[in-house]
């Protein structure tokens, strides 16, 4: 039994003439599910106080005690299902959500590493590092050449840059125009960019 089918019949167990075979159903499903139990306890404390109150105001609207146990089952069930609905439908929000980021982290991956053959068109050799931290753009910048990245600098990762990089340009000129910055101290040392404070 699944919790939402649970919820839906948990006002029959208030009522005695519930058939044995869905009461041991329900009887099994609680002692597995916390979620569910801690719900059950609600109803039966709910239940409970109604009897109580019904009993000290003898009530004479005409309203039993069943019909007033079953209003307040009935919202409190209505309200689990609303709850039910709305996290289901947050969760299928975030699920595509969570793809296009790993989709769109493979393709950066793989637009950094690819390198052309032969320039063909030079908006597609230009790559744009958009408010990147400094550290990140380093290592996106030496992977591409086949280089080693040393970050000594702790403030490498709160430097963020825009900066359009020629990715026909020699490791030696994308160092230059980085240095040309605030804050950004590179040198080269074999095959190895260090990033320094």
């Amino acid at each position: 039994m699944k919790c939402n089918e649970f919820k839906n019949i948990v006002v029959n167990l208030f009522d005695k003439e519930v058939d044995p075979q869905v009461k041991a159903e329900c009887e099994r499903h609680l002692s597995k599910c916390a979620e569910c139990r801690e719900y059950y306890d609600g109803l039966l404390e709910a239940a409970d106080l109604l009897r109580l109150k019904t009993k000290e105001d003898k009530v004479s609207s005409g309203f039993s005690y069943k019909k007033l146990a079953a209003m307040f089952i009935s919202i409190l069930v209505l309200s689990g299902i609303a709850y039910a609905a709305i996290r289901i439908a947050s969760q299928s929000q975030e699920q595509p959500q969570q793809t296009e980021q790993t989709s769109l982290k493979v393709q950066h991956q793989q637009a950094i590493t690819e390198k052309p053959s032969a320039p063909v068109d030079t908006l597609a050799q230009t790559y744009v590092f958009e408010n990147v931290p400094l550290d990140e753009m380093v290592k996106d910048i030496v992977l591409y050449y086949h280089w080693v990245a040393d970050i000594k600098s702790e403030q490498a990762h709160t430097v963020r840059l825009y900066y359009k990089w020629d990715r026909t340009a020699t490791i030696e000129s994308v160092v230059d125009d980085l240095n040309h910055f605030n804050h950004v101290n590179i040198t080269i040392e074999d095959n190895k960019l260090i990033v320094n404070p």
